[in-house]
């Protein structure tokens, strides 16, 4: 089995309002007093995240459970609560009002492509320069 690393993302996160003003980035004493929409924790993203918060002193008030990022997208920007986002994600509801801020201690993730086998018949090599493009088109 091959991992081919695609690239790296920093999550982010959204809440209701101008996505367009400059703000400073969320300290975690303020991350925690807010309901997040997040994954349900018996996913595996969901434990990811979760593990990944609360390893920065955030202890999650989860008050939606949805498996679906661009829902979470939407209810983040109807001001139900705050959920995690990285480029990627935004591209799925780009029009969406969202105020998008980094963590004073951020979250990162790779997006990979995993091969079977040893060695990559060139079939598989022109999906990764192409998922590698793609990518990098996306961020």
């Amino acid at each position: 089995m091959t991992i081919i690393e695609l690239q790296r993302e920093t999550f982010s996160v959204a809440t209701n309002g101008p996505g367009s003003v400059a703000r400073p980035s969320f300290e975690s004493a303020e991350l925690n007093g807010l309901p997040w929409i997040l994954p349900p924790a018996s996913s595996h993203y969901g434990r990811a995240i979760s593990l990944g918060l609360r390893r920065r002193g955030i202890e999650s008030r989860v008050v939606h459970e949805v498996t679906d990022t661009a829902a979470s997208l939407h209810l983040a920007a109807a001001g139900l609560g705050a959920t995690v986002i990285t480029p990627l994600m935004r591209r799925l509801s780009p029009g969406l009002d969202l105020c998008v801020r980094p963590m004073a201690d951020p979250m990162t993730r790779d997006v990979v492509l995993v091969v079977p086998g040893g060695d990559r018949p060139v079939p598989v090599n022109a999906f990764v320069e192409t998922a590698r493009r793609i990518t990098t088109a996306l961020a």
